[in-house]
């Protein structure tokens, strides 16, 4: 594993993972609140709240929303621990048509199934996992908490980076101390195999008829014994 490797994906990687720990430790009101400024710069406002809970600690909520002509209900999964399935999209058209909704909008912290995109792609529904949801609403973290992740996705790098180093080193001491005795053992057993191998036999190869002196081809013999020419 490299460093660039290090840095510039397996970070982002981790990043992220801390991120959704971070929305997840939000109360239920926290979460709605950068839900609704993200969905703002998608052209939404909100329409009004459906379900939430009095608590304002819900894990499952839904939020009415309209572009101006039309309404949308966003579903709420808020928690790591969501698979999202078929039935939560199920739910979720069923939650639609009761409302007059056209448009849905399913998001979690947590991870999709595939039989879950399947079937919001039949009922016209947007499903929105950990991993397009932290990019999403990173922007509208408040300082402090974009800074937390920020700085525990870099102490990771930095543990991975420092791990990284002493296992090249330790592989180019091991190398060097241990690499040609551990080339004169695999020559050894290589040559120890092949002393076990049979001998090579080439398979025998079939007779041709000889040209006579004119170089045409002698017609090969029929028969084993001996056969009188007329004539002599």
């Amino acid at each position: 594993m490299g460093l660039p490797y290090i840095w510039f994906v397996r970070r982002r990687g981790n990043a992220t993972v801390a991120g959704l720990h971070a929305l997840a430790g939000l109360r239920w009101r926290e979460f709605a609140t950068l839900v609704g400024q993200a969905m703002q710069q998608r052209g939404l406002r909100h329409g009004g709240r459906d379900g939430d809970d009095p608590g304002g600690d819900g894990r499952g909520s839904r939020l009415v929303m309209t572009d101006g002509s039309q309404r949308w209900l966003l579903s709420c999964k808020h928690g790591l621990a969501y698979h999202l399935g078929d039935n939560h999209v199920r739910e979720l058209a069923e939650e639609m048509e009761a409302a007059g909704a056209r448009h849905g909008i399913l998001l979690t912290e947590g991870r999709v199934r595939a039989r879950a995109l399947a079937s919001a792609a039949r009922h016209g529904v947007e499903v929105i996992d950990g991993r397009r949801l932290w990019p999403l609403l990173r922007p509208y973290l408040s300082t402090e908490l974009r800074s937390q992740v920020e700085a525990g996705a870099d102490r990771r790098a930095r543990l991975e980076s420092v791990v990284a180093v002493l296992a090249a080193l330790l592989l180019g001491v091991a190398t060097a101390l241990w690499g040609p005795a551990l080339g004169q053992s695999l020559a050894g057993t290589l040559a120890a195999r092949r002393k076990r191998l049979p001998p090579f036999r080439p398979s025998p190869r079939r007779s041709h008829p000889r040209a006579g002196a004119s170089g045409r081809l002698r017609p090969a013999a029929r028969g084993c014994g001996h056969r009188s020419v007329p004539g002599r």
